[in-house]
């Protein structure tokens, strides 16, 4: 679409939304039916050298100006607007001025491209245009990769020493736990107990600083995000940017390179993390039996059902990763079609699945052992049974489809050359 195009298009949203035609001498009494603006833009679009091209970029630059003081004047003189249509006029006057400015600056752009060109060198305006926009858009996308990488670097060196802190807190858990254990063997029932209480201390703390690191990751890897728009394919055709500009594509692949490893090393180790958490978990559930008051039914049928929901959440997600594994499967032609760095794109998403797959099967472990923390004296209450029941058979589930998303993202990458 061209400059002009552009401006009949603002025209006629005018004219809708003041149910009249643009501004001009008969109905405001101040415009002439010729602002210059659409003849101006006309020859930019049929221009063939730069030299033309400059010369009717200036002059709808000058007509613009002209014709958006005349159209504020116009608005505010009541003897051009009735009084009950101002409001209306005044609003859509400020989205024509906002269509001007945006066709104005475009066409700038496009000029400033051809800056160190010759006068007398042929050009097609479209093709410039389009150039322009395109380069406009890379320039945006890299930039934005590349502040997105660095706030990846910074929040994985915060990472890192909060992750300590929370690795500290469950060795600590394991460690008295072992005490818990040795004093109970030896007789020595109130250092048990105390040894079990501070096993609980511990765990309850490496939960609260996992849970505090995953809500901030989950907020900043939410869809809609920075960092998802700069996982995501610039918008604009490289096809469309100028030879001396191709470089901008290596440059955008580079820094999703980097920052999606980042990205996969946060979320290996924030897997690590909630594994090691739920180690503590468990560890605390285990420490109860060292206590001088255990836990009772009502405890245990809250453990059951929280390990029952997160074996069916961890079997849904399961679900959805299979899905989309045949997904690619189906789509396997196509990926083949993409360039090298297309490829290695997607290797690295699929590899980021996979990452996730693996820590979800060794929470599912977790899970199991966790129910055999449940004393059998405990089975004996049917609540407690069908929710052991129940989670058990997601658990099993969840095995039965685990290997085959593994199998078909593995045959994916290995098609992609990965």
């Amino acid at each position: 679409m061209g400059f002009a195009d552009d401006w009949k298009t603002a025209k006629t949203a005018f004219e809708n939304s003041t149910k009249a035609k643009k501004p001009s001498d008969s109905f405001l009494g101040v415009f002439k039916k010729g602002s210059g603006i659409e003849s101006a833009l006309k020859d930019a679009d049929k221009a063939k050298t730069v030299g033309d091209l400059k010369k009717a970029v200036e002059a709808f630059k000058k007509a613009s100006g002209d014709y958006t003081t005349l159209l504020d004047k116009s608005i505010n003189d009541p003897k051009a607007v009735a009084s009950d249509a101002k409001k209306a006029y005044a609003d859509a006057s400020k989205t024509l001025k906002a269509a001007l400015e945006k066709i104005l600056a475009s066409a700038l752009a496009t000029v400033e491209t051809l800056a160190n060109a010759d006068k007398k060198t042929v050009v097609d305006p479209a093709v410039v245009r389009r150039q322009t926009e395109a380069l406009k858009a890379v320039k945006e996308h890299v930039a934005l990769r590349q502040r997105v990488f660095l706030e990846l670097t910074k929040y994985k060196t915060d990472f890192s020493k909060r992750g300590s802190e929370v690795e500290s807190d469950v060795k600590l858990t394991l460690k008295h736990l072992g005490e818990a254990k040795a004093s109970k063997s030896q007789g020595d029932t109130m250092q048990a107990d105390v040894s079990a209480g501070v096993v609980q201390r511990f765990a309850e703390s490496a939960t609260s600083k996992l849970q505090a690191m995953q809500t901030e990751w989950d907020h900043y890897a939410r869809q809609g995000g920075d960092l998802m728009k700069a996982r995501g394919d610039n918008k604009s055709d490289y096809t469309d940017l100028a030879p001396e500009h191709a470089h901008y594509r290596q440059e955008s692949n580079s820094l999703f390179g980097e920052g999606d490893k980042i990205q996969q090393d946060l979320q290996k180790r924030m897997g690590t993390l909630r594994n090691l958490v739920n180690e503590a978990q468990s560890a605390a559930e285990e420490a109860e039996q060292y206590q001088l008051v255990g836990a009772g039914p009502q405890v245990h049928a809250k453990r059951a059902k929280e390990v029952a929901d997160r074996a069916e959440a961890l079997k849904k997600q399961l679900a959805i990763r299979l899905d989309k594994a045949e997904g690619l499967e189906r789509m396997l032609p196509t990926l083949k079609q993409k360039d090298q760095k297309g490829k290695e794109q997607t290797i690295g998403i699929i590899r980021t699945v996979l990452a996730k797959h693996a820590e979800d099967i060794k929470e599912m472990a977790i899970l199991s052992g966790r129910l055999k923390n449940i004393p059998e004296s405990a089975l004996e209450d049917r609540q407690v049974s069908d929710l052991v029941n129940l989670a058990k058979q997601h658990i099993a589930d969840f095995g039965k489809d685990a290997k085959p998303v593994l199998a078909k993202n593995q045959a994916v990458i290995k098609e992609l050359g990965g």
